[in-house]
């Protein structure tokens, strides 16, 4: 039990943090590691495969677990992938000009669906994906934080429009009200949000604030309450966990489920279109055959195309017929693809200047 760990200054200052994220797994940084203790210790050392010690030579001696700072991107992703929420407790000041303990503090919530890109390695959006049900409406928001793409939709609440949410974006990562725990998600993370913002004229507020607009009729959502409280979801969970102003979020823009094919995930599978049907490889899959992409954002599209095919004539053709041109000049898509390659991942970039006014 945390109430077990002897106490010490440094120690009382843990176990503030401790006792404000009682379930969730708090990294605390000790000069170049950052450290676990007590029942954390033994889960870190478990998932990430690290020695477990002790702190102190007591009868009872308070387990201990760590690792270099610098290799954070290497084991976040670890703990977040097993299932765990992670509270990033960082040193504010230069210890070597401290007086007396080192300042500390939350600089960051660590969820599925807030591992950034260098953190998460994935060749997908990280999406996180909100729903709300008012009356018979069903409100969804979709945000890849990691890129700052964000769209919304709304359509009739029932659990067909659930699940071609889940199989066309393949979230890691859902959102649900508190008074809604009816909605099940069995294969993934689920985060319970406060009932206050199933409030429309809460969520309209914070919509506005947090996009500096003067309505939310700009953004598409003039009488639609069900998306307006699943976006401000969205926005509340960036608040909480992210700890700073993310600039690079962009204004969410309306999505249709009938502008595409809807694909359940037992298709998905059974077709191999994105991983094998027998794993969660993606070699030999549709994807692995086809994907010949150059840039970190053109795979992330193909495989978005893979999984929403078209269905309009006219957006058909328009794609073949670009896809045709290419195919009948190979200097031209030589050219192309040579300058392509020289491009870094623009959208993350975003990302990592999120801090920044500009």
């Amino acid at each position: 039990m945390e109430q077990d760990i002897k106490q010490t200054p440094m120690m009382d200052q843990y176990l503030r943090f401790k006792k404000q994220y009682p379930d969730k797994v708090v990294l605390f940084r000790m000069g170049d590691f950052f450290e676990t203790f007590g029942e954390d210790a033994k889960t870190t050392s478990k998932v990430l495969n690290i020695t477990l010690t002790a702190r102190d030579k007591s009868s009872n001696p308070t387990p201990l677990a760590g690792f270099p700072h610098k290799a954070i991107n290497q084991y976040l992703p670890k703990l977040v992938k097993a299932g765990y929420c992670v509270v990033i407790v960082d040193q504010l000041e230069d210890p070597k000009l401290a007086k007396g303990i080192v300042k500390r503090g939350v600089t960051r919530i660590v969820t599925p669906g807030t591992l950034d890109e260098s953190e998460s390695e994935s060749i997908k959006n990280n999406y996180i994906v909100s729903f709300v049900k008012l009356k018979k409406d069903l409100g969804v928001g979709v945000c890849d934080i990691s890129t700052g793409e964000f769209y919304w939709i709304q359509t009739i609440y029932n659990s067909k429009n659930i699940e071609s949410v889940l199989s066309s974006f393949e979230p890691v990562e859902v959102l649900i009200l508190e008074n809604e725990k009816e909605i099940k998600f069995p294969t993934l993370p689920v985060q319970f949000l406060g009932k206050g913002l199933q409030n429309v004229e809460y969520s309209t507020e914070l919509i506005k604030e947090f996009f500096s607009i003067n309505d939310v009729e700009s953004l598409g959502l003039e009488n639609k309450e069900a998306a307006i409280c699943s976006i401000a979801m969205i926005l509340k969970h960036i608040g909480d966990t992210q700890l700073m102003n993310p600039l690079h979020i962009q204004k969410p823009k309306k999505k249709n489920l009938t502008g595409n094919m809807v694909l359940d995930r037992a298709t998905i599978r059974n077709l191999e279109l994105v991983s094998s049907a027998y794993s969660n490889d993606i070699k030999g899959s549709l994807f692995s055959v086809i994907d010949m992409t150059k840039t970190s954002m053109g795979k992330r599209l193909l495989y978005s195309w893979i999984l929403n095919p078209l269905i309009e004539k006219k957006q058909i053709e328009e794609r073949t017929n670009i896809v045709d041109i290419f195919f009948n000049n190979g200097e031209e898509l030589s050219q192309c693809m040579e300058i392509l390659s020289k491009v870094s991942d623009i959208e993350h970039c975003r990302y990592h200047l999120r801090i920044l006014k500009v």
